[in-house]
C-alpha cells in the first residue's frame, strides 16, 4: 500500500513539473539563463570523419540575442590514427521569430586545443532551426594551429595545420 502511494505521488509530482514547464514556451521566450549540450557529426572537407560534442551555456536576452561561452571535445579518426581537439569559444547566436519553431544564425570563434598541447584558433559559423527545445543546425568548422607534435597514436602534422569541416547537429537546450 505505502509502495503504491509513493507512486502515486511521485507520479503527481512528476506530471506538475511537466506541466509548468510546459509553459514557459521555449528557452528563449525570456530573459535568464540557458544552455545547452548537443551532438555534431561531419566530414572534413580534405577527407575523414569528424565527430563532437559540445556544450554552451549564456544568457538569453529574451529579443533572440543569446550570447555564451563554450567548450566540447571534438574526436578526427584518420587513417588508422586520430586526434583529439578541445575547443573553447565564444557564441553569439541570433534567431529570427519569437515562437516554438525559428530559423537562426550562430558564429562560435575561440582557440582550440590539441591533444600534443598545441593551441589553434576555432571558428565556427552556423545556420539552422529551432523546434521547441531542440535546435538542428549546418555548421562550417574551421580550426588552424602551426608545428603539431603528436604522440605514436595520435596524427602527426609537420607545419601549419588546417582543418575544414561541414557537419549537421542537433542541440538540446535547457
Amino acid at each position: 500500500m505505502k509502495a503504491r502511494l509513493f507512486l502515486i505521488a511521485a507520479l503527481s509530482v512528476a506530471m506538475s513539473l511537466c506541466a509548468s514547464a510546459a509553459d514557459r514556451q521555449t528557452p528563449f521566450s525570456s530573459p535568464g539563463y540557458a544552455g545547452n549540450v548537443g551532438l555534431e557529426l561531419g566530414g572534413i572537407v580534405d577527407g575523414g570523419f569528424s565527430s563532437a560534442i559540445l556544450t554552451e551555456h549564456g544568457y538569453q536576452f529574451g529579443f533572440g540575442l543569446f550570447t555564451g561561452i563554450g567548450t566540447g571535445a571534438i574526436v578526427t579518426p584518420s587513417s588508422g590514427m586520430s586526434y583529439l581537439a578541445i575547443p573553447f569559444f565564444l557564441d553569439v547566436r541570433y534567431r529570427f521569430l519569437d515562437g516554438k519553431a525559428s530559423p537562426f544564425v550562430s558564429m562560435k570563434f575561440g582557440g582550440c586545443y590539441y591533444y600534443d598541447r598545441t593551441v589553434g584558433l576555432y571558428a565556427a559559423p552556423s545556420v539552422g532551426v529551432d523546434i521547441g527545445r531542440w535546435s538542428l543546425f549546418l555548421k562550417y568548422d574551421y580550426r588552424a594551429c602551426s608545428d603539431v607534435i603528436a604522440s605514436n597514436d595520435v596524427l602527426v602534422i609537420a607545419g601549419d595545420f588546417k582543418a575544414h569541416a561541414l557537419s549537421v547537429g542537433v542541440n538540446i537546450w535547457f
